[in-house]
């Protein structure tokens, strides 16, 4: 099992948190139908219901403060975030759903040099972006896990050593 990085995850995960908090305090706020703003920005929100504002705002406060309380939850109470067995791996996502992956079914591992994340895909093909948005890969985000690039490649390597690590360079 592998976790978060103990202070990289309170520290983002806080700052998610409190930005999400903040959006939240504008949703609130943007419940008086009387709220002008001091300045001429938001002049097109302004002129909207005050239902459809608290609306917009505590869509957008939720989407930034759902991943900050669920990592600083994880962080907090130091749950894994990936689990390797000798049938599959899983991960977490930053939402909270847990992704898994039989081993039998991965078709490529792929590491990517500067953001030093490893995608385990079933998918064996197709460009970065499009194995990203697989909802059937796992994405290890290694410089928020607590082991090292190295470990966590020998980790694959024991479960799939016939799989080559392709490196790329991550600047595309």
């Amino acid at each position: 099992m592998l976790r978060y990085r103990r202070s990289k995850a309170h520290a983002f995960g806080a700052i998610m948190f409190g930005i999400g908090s903040m959006i939240a305090w504008v949703a609130w706020d943007a419940l008086d139908p009387g709220r002008r703003s001091p300045s001429d920005d938001g002049a097109a929100l302004q002129a909207l219901p005050a239902f459809v504002r608290v609306r917009f705002f505590a869509a957008i406060g939720l989407i930034v403060l759902a991943p900050g309380a669920t990592m600083l939850w994880a962080s907090l109470a130091n749950l894994p975030i990936v689990r390797i067995h000798g049938r599959c791996i899983s991960d977490r996502t930053i939402f909270g759903r847990r992704r898994k992956l039989a081993w039998r079914s991965v078709g490529s591992v792929t590491r990517l040099r500067r953001e030093y994340q490893i995608v385990v895909s079933p998918a064996g093909h197709g460009g970065l972006l499009e194995e990203i948005w697989d909802r059937k890969l796992v994405l290890l985000d290694v410089g928020m896990l607590d082991r090292s690039v190295d470990e966590v490649e020998a980790i694959v390597r024991r479960f799939r050593p016939d799989l080559s690590i392709d490196i790329r360079d991550g600047s595309r």
